[in-house]
């Protein structure tokens, strides 16, 4: 009983040293992989995305599991089959990566997205449907390989202009959250600043 508690306890102290070794050596490490981040993320997305900046911060234990947190700066959305026109630009956003869940998948596995920051105008086409900044929005909501489907999305300064027949409407200071259930997502404003012209 007692050999097993040791070999229990050298087992927790050597765990808590390789998180200790990790924390330290992977922020340093991270950022500096930039052309291996965007070509995983778009290989086999019809959406490119491209950053200026990369952090990575170690989170501590919650909830059972390890969340590191990436946070992206200056981030350009481009749908692939354009080359200049339909560009989403958003001033930050910021991953906590479910550790364990990644593990036993064995691909990215996101907590939750927070991004910040962006102007989007909202428009119709006959064959693509509604697009945000020429991209088709359902391009936008297919990306499968980024785990994204289950994580809880939360959005802050986001300015949007819907040109409707002879008025404009513009919604500005968007903040709110989408949160997955039962399949379903749930939409939920905190604030909104609403005009015509």
């Amino acid at each position: 009983m007692i050999r097993a508690l040791k070999i229990c306890l050298v087992f927790v102290l050597m765990a808590l040293m390789v998180v200790m070794a990790l924390s330290a050596f992977l922020p340093r490490q991270i950022p500096n992989l930039k052309n291996q981040i965007t070509t995983y993320i778009n290989s086999s997305n019809t959406v490119i995305i491209d950053y200026q900046d990369l952090t990575f911060e170690w989170v501590t234990l919650d909830e059972f599991s390890l969340r590191p947190r990436l946070t992206f700066d200056q981030i350009t959305l481009r749908w692939s089959r354009q080359k200049e026109a339909g560009l989403i630009k958003f001033k930050a956003a910021e991953i906590e990566i479910n550790l364990v869940g990644s593990l036993i998948a064995r691909s990215p596995r996101f907590h939750s997205i927070k991004i910040d920051g962006s102007k989007i105008l909202i428009t119709n086409s006959p064959t693509d449907g509604f697009l945000f900044n020429q991209i088709p929005i359902k391009k936008l909501l297919n990306l499968p390989e980024l785990a994204t489907k289950q994580a809880a999305l939360n959005f802050k300064n986001i300015n949007m202009e819907l040109p409707l027949d002879e008025t404009i409407t513009f919604f500005s200071n968007l903040n709110g959250q989408i949160n997955h259930k039962y399949n379903m997502a749930l939409v939920e404003l905190e604030n909104m600043d609403y005009s015509t012209t």
